[in-house]
């Protein structure tokens, strides 16, 4: 996926670009393409639009889904640090408001970075921004650090 032509386009149209990239490489993902083209995909997406955090939580899922606990707390950790963005155009609210926290929390303990598992899960907890459904899920995540 070449996204060299949003670098130059206007934030509304970089965003949308972002949308489509990102549906694009959910798609590569779905149909079982190999391990390279789906990361390189994700990684794609995040280059045309590093403001964003989308790209790489969805990359840290996809490692998390596979096990590979480094790479997906890397991804998780970086998405966490990036701010809410200013251009709110297609915005994945929930990427901003816990899952990227969530992602790091479960990476987390795997990878060995426990402390900020912990203060990742207990942050997600404090500021209940999560559906209620995954309240149990949390919680029993926090468990592991105690």
């Amino acid at each position: 996926m070449d996204c060299g032509a949003t670098m130059s386009a206007t934030p509304a149209i970089r965003t949308l670009l972002l949308c489509d990239l990102i549906a694009s490489t959910q798609l590569v993902e779905r149909l079982g393409r190999p391990p390279s083209e789906i990361e390189y995909a994700y990684l794609s997406c995040y280059n045309a639009r590093p403001t964003r955090a989308e790209p790489l939580v969805h990359l840290a899922r996809w490692h998390r889904m596979r096990s590979e606990w480094g790479l997906a707390f890397l991804f998780a950790r970086a998405a966490a640090a990036i701010p809410r963005p200013a251009d709110r155009l297609f915005l994945e609210e929930a990427v901003y408001a816990w899952r990227a926290l969530d992602e790091v929390a479960i990476s987390a303990w795997y990878a060995g970075f426990k402390d900020e598992g912990r203060a990742a899960a207990q942050r997600l907890l404090r500021e209940n921004a999560f559906p209620p459904s995954d309240r149990p899920r949390i919680e029993a995540n926090l468990k592991f650090y105690e």
